[in-house]
């Protein structure tokens, strides 16, 4: 994991930039939103960090076996809709509901 978040989501927007996606897994967890939380709806860049998930998105990470305790789960980056603009070929995966 990186130490600095806000530094690895700079990287890796600028990677993004220059190698644009072709094909993109979304929807991947539980309730297909992955670390997307809402609170932090930032969408004008690719590349966000999340920051102190609510409840909800950190027992959604543990269930989905990412981690073994809530605890563990503070922080994530996230692809936003700007690195998914473009010709890129999408797969939605549904999580299980409930």
């Amino acid at each position: 994991m990186a130490q600095d978040l806000e530094t690895e989501c700079n990287r890796y927007a600028s990677l993004l930039l220059k190698h644009p996606l072709d094909i993109a897994c979304v929807g991947i967890g539980e309730w297909s939103s992955g670390l997307n939380d809402p609170r932090w709806g930032t969408f004008r860049i690719p590349v966000r960090q999340d920051r102190d998930l609510d409840p909800v998105s950190q027992q959604q990470q543990v269930n989905d076996g990412w981690f073994d305790d809530l605890e563990e789960v503070r922080e994530g980056i996230t692809l936003t809709i700007p690195a998914f603009l473009g010709e890129v070929y999408l797969l939605h995966v549904q999580g299980r509901q409930g």
